[in-house]
């Protein structure tokens, strides 16, 4: 997945990963430096819920847990459908002693690909 984000005043920023699917709702979502996140999705009605499963880090075929729940926080997002481009989106990273230390939320558009 290549996601492009635009920001007032700033270069786009680009965050690319690969979704693997795990089984039945769950997948883990690799990013760079095989570090990765396992999401546990839930769907109600047009809205999924992603729910922490632990972090990874990938070496070769082997997923070696990772303790960054207790360090970094714990990540949880939705996504809600508003039409067939565009969806209600909002990630979070709650710590377990600081709560919540990060989030971003906005409506996003689905483009196509170029090339």
């Amino acid at each position: 997945m290549n996601r492009i984000f635009y920001y007032r005043n700033k270069p786009a920023y680009h965050f690319d990963s690969k979704i693997i699917h795990i089984k039945d709702n769950i997948v883990l979502e690799l990013m760079k430096f095989g570090l990765a996140v396992k999401l546990i999705y839930h769907l109600d009605g047009n809205k999924i819920n992603m729910n922490y499963g632990g972090y990874f880090l990938r070496f070769a075929k082997w997923l070696i847990p990772l303790p960054f729940g207790l360090i970094m926080g714990k990540f949880s997002a939705y996504e809600e459908a508003i039409d067939e481009r565009k969806f209600n989106m909002q990630v979070s990273l709650h710590h377990p002693v600081f709560g919540k230390i990060y989030q971003y939320k906005g409506i996003f558009q689905i483009e196509e690909a170029n090339g």
